[in-house]
């Protein structure tokens, strides 16, 4: 989920004009680490609320 709303958001300023393709292009390695630390983190906090709900 939080991929699909980066996509949008990406794609959004993309055909605002606010980033360039070539920009796109060269930042997309460090676009893809932020992603998966962001899912990492969602992940870890579905974790945390299923093992409180255990409790």
């Amino acid at each position: 989920m939080i991929v699909v709303v980066f996509a949008a958001l990406l794609l959004s300023l993309y055909i605002l004009d606010v980033i360039r393709l070539s920009e796109l292009q060269k930042d997309m390695g460090k676009m893809f680490g932020v992603m998966g630390i962001a899912a990492v983190a969602g992940v870890l906090i579905m974790l945390l609320v299923k093992a409180a709900e255990k409790r």
